[in-house]
């Protein structure tokens, strides 16, 4: 008898235990970037606002893991459609592996938008064909878009040896591409492109595989770039950006309460998220002159010169690779939002 109460609050302590585990285990969520840990980065400080005040308001208990620890953005996509990350940052490009519409979005000819402010308003799906484009990535991969955003302000050129002013000096380069639409882009330029993941970026620029590359100045400095890279271009061509994306099996069973909260340090976190970045502009580029990097400014007509080129060869490489009618409607769309502003 003894021997039978016995067992039965051993097997009512693991019941207890089990529960207690699981019941915690779903108040826990994962949320990943491959940044740095630095508040100073746009996608960090969106990571640790989004921490603070879920942590603030509701039982959810926040784990940030930076630096791509959980591995490249093709596992990410693989882990949020598992439900093993909750929230995750994504680059465009790679995205662009799940979902090739993704892509035209990290292409120049995209950004005839005037301003940062308007590139953050259209980012956020303020707009009936941004809502539209998060329920075609949803619908596709799997994954649930909250917004895109800004991640440290613009994209500029690098190289090696030697700078680049006209659409000339492009010749004889061969540049790191993130996707298809960055060599079809160096390729307008009369330059080569080389697709290369962005963690293989350093060791390729370093054995001279590839001679420059193209990313927004602070993740120039966090991989250390200025080791390799001896001249930046002036001015930049579109601004960096990413998405924010969730684990749909987490976020569609979150209480309305909690997904409200989500949805709320979302908001605040892209906010926070588009503040640094703009504060960091100015920073980056002293920082990245402190390290012995030159600025190479190019003319205006010399610069005007390189966007024909580019907009040529990148809406010869859109229509053929998403058709007349997605690629009108997605330049109609910019057009539009550039008149409001």
């Amino acid at each position: 008898m003894k021997t039978k109460k016995t067992i039965l609050i051993i097997f009512l302590i693991i019941s207890l235990v089990g529960f207690l585990t699981t019941s915690t285990l779903a108040n826990e969520i994962r949320v990943a970037h491959d940044e740095s840990a630095d508040p100073d980065n746009a996608s960090h400080a969106l990571m640790l606002t989004i921490q603070a005040f879920l942590e603030t308001t509701t039982d959810i208990e926040v784990e940030i893991f930076p630096d791509g620890v959980l591995g490249d953005e093709t596992a990410t996509v693989e882990q949020l459609q598992d439900g093993d990350i909750h929230i995750a940052q994504l680059s465009m490009g790679g995205l662009g592996y799940f979902y090739d519409r993704g892509t035209a979005l990290n292409t120049p000819f995209v950004y005839i938008l005037p301003d940062m402010e308007l590139v953050e308003y259209k980012y956020q799906g303020n707009t009936e064909w941004m809502q539209n484009f998060f329920a075609e990535i949803e619908e596709e991969v799997g994954i649930v878009p909250f917004s895109m955003f800004i991640r440290g302000g613009p994209s500029h050129i690098s190289t090696a040896n030697r700078p680049i002013n006209s659409l000339e000096d492009f010749q004889g380069f061969t540049f790191r591409a993130m996707d298809e639409s960055q060599v079809a882009f160096f390729e307008s330029l009369g330059a080569s492109g080389e697709v290369i993941p962005f963690e293989e970026l350093y060791t390729a620029l370093q054995t001279g595989i590839v001679d420059g590359q193209r990313n927004p100045i602070h993740l120039f400095l966090d991989q250390s770039l200025d080791e390799v890279q001896d001249y930046i271009m002036d001015p930049p061509f579109v601004f960096g950006n990413s998405i924010l994306v969730a684990s749909p099996d987490w976020y569609y069973n979150l209480s309305e309460e909690d997904r409200d909260a989500v949805d709320f340090a979302v908001e605040r976190g892209i906010d926070v998220a588009h503040g640094v970045s703009r504060r960091g502009i100015e920073k980056n580029r002293e920082a990245a002159r402190e390290r012995g990097v030159e600025f190479v400014e190019v003319s205006q007509e010399n610069f005007e010169e390189i966007m024909n080129a580019v907009e040529e060869g990148m809406m010869d490489w859109a229509y053929e690779r998403y058709g007349d009618e997605w690629t009108m409607e997605l330049m109609e769309e910019m057009r539009r939002l550039a008149d409001m502003f």
